[in-house]
């Protein structure tokens, strides 16, 4: 069950990805593979009602390709995108997450943080798009609980869909969760199994407590 839930959230933050980065068809192959990390903080299991977790992501704009260890100049990017999935554990029959965006609010300190009503799954999934200063990306979004509960936030995989002197070129980020801590034993609890490869590389879960 922990798998299904895993390629469910992939394919559709991949569907999300494309949509907002208006990448027309011809577009859509890879020219660069980077890998990135973010984390969250406080690196805590508990957290209270109004206090916020941090989000924060940072990267150079000269990355080095997975596939040809090149050293890439990939600033002055179009857009570099990602998703934020944000669901509740609420034990249920099926093992699936809630969705749970409306219950947080959400503050852009660098980068944006926005919900597209007209993609798939608003209620799961935030998109993200980050801001580049001194040759440095950069996104710092904080989250402020409004309800108790169990949560579980996976952020995904990054694409860009060029340089804003390319015509046509495409980038993707693969994230990497860097917490030494991510909770997931809160996942495993509500799944009753280990968290998988992708849950582990991606998540992080909290509690909602008074």
């Amino acid at each position: 069950m922990g798998t299904k839930i895993t390629v469910k959230l992939t394919l559709l933050s991949l569907g999300l990805l494309f949509l907002m980065t208006s990448c027309p068809d011809s577009c859509l192959d890879i020219s660069y593979n980077f890998e990135v990390t973010s984390y969250f903080t406080p690196e805590i299991d508990s957290i209270s009602l109004g206090d916020t977790l941090y989000l924060i992501s940072e990267f150079p704009t000269d990355l080095e390709d997975v596939l040809t260890s090149s050293l890439i100049d990939y600033s002055n990017a179009k857009t570099i995108g990602g998703i934020l999935g944000v669901s509740e554990l609420i034990p249920n029959d099926s093992k699936t997450p809630t969705g749970a965006v409306s219950q947080f609010k959400y503050i852009a300190i660098n980068g944006k943080i926005f919900n597209d009503k007209t993609v798939p799954s608003p209620e799961v999934f935030q998109q993200l798009s980050y801001e580049e200063t001194s040759s440095t990306y950069r996104l710092k979004i904080g989250l402020i609980p409004t309800k108790k509960g169990v949560y579980f936030l996976t952020n995904g995989d990054a694409l860009s869909r060029g340089r804003k002197e390319s015509n046509c070129e495409s980038a993707s980020f693969s994230m990497q969760v860097s917490n030494q801590d991510q909770n997931l034993y809160l996942l495993e609890d509500f799944l009753g199994l280990p968290a998988d490869e992708n849950n582990q590389r991606l998540g992080y879960c909290f509690r909602v407590v008074d």
